[in-house]
């Protein structure tokens, strides 16, 4: 077979399983590392290296701006450092944090140990500065914080692909009305609110899935899955609901064009006009929105991890927060800003892998 025979959706699925096989079995930050590179790579394959530099310069203006507003946040931090330390020895540990020093030096300081992965991690025990680095505990929070996102997302397309396809196809009929008022329904029911609800009918009365706490994959495949089900559900319903109806409204207008109705004149079957004709084309829209979305989960993942008590990011985050860990905090920014950012550039390639025709303009 030559490499012109291979489909192209092959390439981001191997691509996939590869990242996970890392993920799950070697270490989260070599898939990270992996996946920033391979995204790097592919932008510059697809789009250039202009592409790549707007992407750097995002990213730094995001957390330029975010780690300013940070400093916005009510409170002393040597106050939750120190507690009832005098005066003069705030004034010492805020001149050892580089607290006194001019924002720009502060976020230069900030941007190099971010990359390089020195940036400590200061907590309100009593001492001034923690030896724990931040990396330190994101190493154990962050694998939790994207098992979630991903586990949500793969159950939100798994659902919405077909019930979108199937409302498409039946538009118009009680079918389709009925799919979509449950839509709207499942739209409508904050994420925390569904939580609590599977977890007294799953969890309390019927004891199938546990109601809090996090089991490792590596230390009981079956219990991780059982620990992740109601969180990857809760964040999930609302992600199904969107991209239902997106893809949905797209298929309708997809099914009524001419290819589709020379697809039909040609004998062939409902099925392969749906999958393979209709579908590809009006997953544009839906990729674009399951990227931007990727904000709605985690913000979502930050509430359904406290209330699971997953102790991921959204943890962390937190406390931060509340204890005005500026340090902390401004690495979560950032590695929130890059997932985001990243999230998007990998739209930008998908959407050059589904339709040969983008390739070619941006190569024009």
């Amino acid at each position: 077979m030559n490499r012109a025979d291979i489909p192209t959706w092959v390439w981001p699925v191997a691509a996939l399983v590869v990242v996970l096989f890392l993920f799950l079995f070697v270490s989260a930050t070599i898939a990270m590392a992996v996946v920033g590179l391979g995204l790097a790579g592919s932008v510059v394959v697809f789009a250039g290296w202009r592409r790549l530099v707007q992407v750097f310069v995002v990213i730094l203006l995001v957390t330029f701006f975010a780690s300013m507003l940070i400093r916005f946040l009510p409170g002393d931090p040597t106050d939750s450092l120190l507690g009832f330390a005098t005066p003069e020895q705030k004034a010492q540990v805020a001149d050892e944090l580089g607290l006194n020093d001019p924002f720009y030096v502060q976020y230069g300081r900030f941007v190099e140990d971010f990359f390089t992965g020195e940036t400590r991690y200061y907590q309100s025990s009593g001492r001034a500065i923690g030896g724990q680095k931040v990396w330190e505990r994101l190493g154990d929070a962050l694998p939790i914080s994207l098992q979630l996102m991903f586990y949500a997302q793969i159950l939100a397309l798994v659902f919405a692909l077909p019930i979108g396809i199937f409302a498409a196809y039946k538009a118009g009929t009680r079918m389709d009305k009925g799919l979509n008022t449950v839509a709207f329904g499942l739209l409508s029911l904050p994420n925390f609110v569904l939580a609590y609800i599977l977890i007294y009918w799953l969890a309390v009365k019927n004891n199938v899935f546990p109601s809090q706490g996090y089991v490792p994959f590596g230390e009981s495949a079956s219990e991780h899955f059982k620990s992740m089900f109601l969180p990857s559900v809760s964040l999930a319903v609302g992600q199904i609901a969107i991209y239902m109806r997106l893809l949905r409204s797209d298929m309708i207008q997809t099914l009524q064009e001419d290819f589709i109705t020379m697809a039909r004149a040609k004998g062939l079957t409902t099925r392969r006009i749906l999958l393979r004709h209709a579908l590809r084309p009006s997953s544009f829209s839906l990729l674009t929105v399951a990227a931007i979305n990727l904000g709605a989960l985690i913000g979502g993942a930050v509430v359904l991890e406290v209330v699971f008590q997953l102790g991921g990011v959204g943890t962390l985050i937190i406390q931060a927060v509340n204890e005005q860990q500026f340090i902390a905090l401004q690495t979560f920014v950032g590695l929130i800003a890059i997932a985001y950012v990243g999230a998007n550039v990998a739209v930008d390639v998908l959407y050059s892998v589904l339709d040969p025709r983008i390739r070619h303009a941006r190569a024009a």
